[in-house]
């Protein structure tokens, strides 16, 4: 293809992508917006802190770097892991233990 075409249909698919984005269900979504807090109790895990020290059985060894509360108080852990970069995790899922 030329690179007009593929130019045009570049530019046709991040439009489709733009519109999709902006509208579920025939209503326009708003990003949710969270707070960062310093500290969340979690299952299996306990008092989960920013800076703490945890492992996971895929990722390995990491360090919490956020923990993000919603407006429906429901949340996500942001662990940086050693080999594997950073992850948002959902706390009831994630099954992190304290690193040893």
């Amino acid at each position: 293809m030329n690179k007009k075409l593929n130019l045009i249909i570049l530019i046709v698919f991040l439009s489709q992508v733009s519109l999709a984005n902006e509208k579920v269900n025939g209503q326009v979504s708003k990003a949710k917006e969270t707070i960062s807090i310093d500290e969340l109790e979690v299952s299996g895990l306990g008092l989960a802190t920013v800076g703490m020290r945890v492992m996971h059985s895929f990722f390995g060894e990491g360090v919490i770097v956020d923990i993000a509360e919603f407006p429906d108080k429901t949340h996500t852990i942001n662990v940086d892991f050693i080999d594997n970069g950073t992850k948002w995790l959902v706390p009831e899922y994630a099954n992190l233990l304290p690193a040893k």
